[in-house]
């Protein structure tokens, strides 16, 4: 039986190509003021609100890219970050539009909408996130890292692209919590499983906070692929 531990990192098929534009860039989830940054240190990365010696690296004329992410890591709680070290900005095409785990987030800025680069990112920081997380996340719809429980269908994950594997699994979950609450907890309120990651995520990674940002309309009968892409 595989185990758990091994943790896949990326996004296969991911990330926005809608008007959830701007969902964090444009405030529309609320920023708590303690997590304000002065453009002086969010340049520099010492001693940010967001993460402690977090670095970020990029190909030459990415600063639009470069802005997303740091708004993006604005609007989250700090805890969400603090295992954040590195960030790798990438100005040409990548075989996938983002690589995280272990600290560490690739992300690819060129030929993407500015709102598929935030649900990337978003999708790697949950990566990042379950790398220190325990797997009891995965239980809910997991027998190991790749076999799903018996009696399992395409209704117990928020999309399509969540049935890949439990570490796809949360991060999409994660997006889905952060960048499309409102679908996320209509699902929840059709769906035990999804009840279940969402009170996960809303208590043992959130705390308790929830965000709304802006939803497209979903058909709850239905799944997308992909949660960035809605």
């Amino acid at each position: 039986m595989a185990s758990f531990s091994t943790k896949t990192m990326g996004s296969y098929k991911s990330f926005f190509t809608a008007l959830v534009i701007f969902v964090i860039s444009l405030n529309l989830i609320p920023r708590p003021a303690a997590y304000e940054l002065s453009h002086e240190v969010a340049e520099t990365q010492k001693g940010s609100a967001y993460a402690q010696n977090l670095t970020i690296v990029s190909d030459a004329n990415l600063d639009e890219c470069k802005n997303l992410v740091q708004n993006t890591l604005n609007s989250l709680p700090q805890n969400q970050s603090s295992a954040l070290k590195r960030i790798s900005l990438i100005g040409s095409k990548m075989d996938r539009r983002g690589y995280g785990g272990y600290g560490e987030i690739s992300l690819q800025c060129s030929d993407l909408p500015d709102s598929e680069i935030i649900g990337v990112f978003t999708h790697e920081i949950g990566h990042v996130v379950d790398d220190s997380t325990n797997n009891i996340f995965y239980k809910i719809s997991w027998s190991d890292s790749s076999r799903k429980l018996r009696g399992s269908n395409k209704m117990d994950f928020v999309t399509g692209y969540a049935m890949t594997d439990a570490f796809e699994d949360f991060a999409e979950s994660y997006t889905m919590y952060i960048l499309h609450g409102n679908s996320f907890r209509n699902m929840a309120d059709g769906n035990e499983k999804i009840k279940e990651k969402y009170n996960f995520i809303k208590y043992n990674i959130f705390n308790g906070v929830e965000f709304f940002g802006y939803d497209k309309p979903l058909d709850q009968g239905a799944r997308v692929y992909d949660s960035t892409r809605i």
